[in-house]
Parts: structure tokens; sequence; C-alpha cells
């Protein structure tokens, strides 16, 4: 027997996924590498994670984007982080830049963290996440692979 709703609710949900990753196309390159790259953090990042990567992932100003798409209602600003408004849009994030690009932001993610993550717990936590999603198999000079 089928389930109705089920299948009623998955179209909605792939269509507001389809218009959300619509949306994100049609920002700046600035705002999409913003997005982008704090959607390589999860659906949150705090303040003090993002002074560290302040013009990683071709990005001169993350926090000056972030401020752009917590006007446009995409993330919302608090005191202490970063986030995502809707796990939908974090999911359109995701899937707003394909995957080499994914990869290099990562990348330049962890180049920027790497020497925090031996002081403090929270962003070690974040290096080894990214160092896991990135992946040795990614990674082809012997010296940057030994990070892997």
């Amino acid at each position: 027997e089928w389930d109705e709703e089920l299948i009623e609710s998955r179209t909605i949900s792939d269509g507001v996924a389809e218009i959300l990753t619509r949306k994100l196309l049609r920002l700046s390159k600035d705002q999409l590498s913003g997005i982008a790259m704090l959607s390589c953090f999860g659906s949150e990042v705090s303040l003090e994670v993002l002074a560290l990567v302040r013009s990683s992932g071709g990005n001169s100003d993350i926090m000056n984007t972030l401020d752009c798409l917590a006007q446009a209602r995409l993330v919302e600003r608090s005191d202490e982080k970063y986030r995502f408004v809707h796990d939908m849009i974090l999911h359109a994030a995701q899937g707003a830049v394909d995957e080499n690009e994914r990869m290099i932001i990562m990348k330049e993610l962890l180049q920027a963290l790497l020497p925090h993550g031996y002081s403090d717990d929270t962003i070690l936590f974040i290096v080894v996440d990214l160092i896991s999603r990135v992946g040795a198999d990614r990674v082809h000079d012997s010296e940057s692979r030994l990070l892997y």
C-alpha cells in the first residue's frame, strides 16, 4: 500500500530544495563562496573560528559576506555564531558548488585552522572532521598526504 502523504511531502521537499538551490545560484560570487564555506562547517560555526578563516575560500571578508546573507535571511547571526536558518538551506548550499570546489574550500579552511587546532578542542574537532572529509585519496602531493 502506498503512503500518499509521504509521497506528497517528498515532492514538496524536493521542490523546496530546487527553489533554494536556484536562489543560491543567483547570489554574488562572494556570497555563494561564503555560504559554501559556511556549509563546510555544518549547520553553524562560531565567530571565533570564522575570525581564523576570514579570507579563506576565495572570499575577501567572510564576516561581511555572512552579514549580507543574514540580511537575505539565509543565515542568522548571534553574539557567538552564524547558523543556517533552516536545514534545507544548508543542503542547498552544500549542493550549490561542485565537489571539486568544495574540496578546495575545505583544504583552504584546513590550512587556516591547522596552526590553531592544537590549542583549542573545538578547532581540533573541526580540523579532524575536515581532514576526514577531504581524505588522502584527494591529495596528490606526498607532503600534504601525510596530513590526511
